[in-house]
């Protein structure tokens, strides 16, 4: 019996429980009397009731921030564990570039999705939108956050790392499909 877990950190709250999570499966690993670089899906095999079951674990964090997903600055000593810094592999992560929301916000008639949840608040949001130039994060801002996942490619790269994270997890003859948990405020 196999079991997949996709666990999706979204925002610097879900990345922070990603990168605990990854922590803890290290330690479990290691503790496993496994050594080198930790993989990025952690698999685990235990008997229970007389029968193998066979655990794979799998994250993907999700920021508009690109240092903490990264792990630059503060947030760069929160990934020490056993002496070794662990990080996010470039596909455990997924950047939501904020730079260019207020083409959308000067063409909402084109965003369907988007529009009535920021039609009855434009000058709000184009406030809280002015002077976003980079991938410097979204800042707790939900509806910018909204809005830079509207924006350009940002979407299609989201659905297409969870697609890959999935293919990775049932890979080489492995049970398709996953539990999918997601982590945010």
């Amino acid at each position: 019996m196999s079991t997949n877990f996709l666990l999706i950190g979204l925002g610097g709250t879900g990345c922070a429980v990603v990168r605990e999570l990854k922590k803890s499966l290290y330690i479990e690993w290691r503790s496993r009397g496994n050594t080198g670089i930790p993989p990025e899906i952690y698999t685990f095999e235990e008997k229970m009731g007389g029968q193998l079951v066979t655990s794979k674990v799998a994250t993907l964090s999700m920021d508009s921030n690109e240092a903490d997903l990264e792990g630059q600055g503060e947030r760069a000593r929160k990934w020490r564990v056993f002496g070794e810094t662990l990080s996010l592999g470039d596909r455990e992560k997924v950047l939501i570039n904020p730079t260019g929301i207020h083409k959308i916000l000067d063409n909402l008639q084109r965003y369907t999705g988007v529009e009535p949840w920021v039609k009855e608040e434009i000058e709000f949001v184009r406030d809280i939108t002015r002077g976003c130039s980079g991938p410097a994060g979204c800042n707790q801002i939900r509806r910018m956050g909204r809005l830079a996942l509207a924006n350009g490619k940002n979407i299609e790269n989201v659905l297409s790392a969870i697609s890959n994270r999935l293919n990775e997890l049932s890979g080489k003859g492995g049970n398709v499909g996953a539990e999918i948990h997601i982590a945010c405020t």
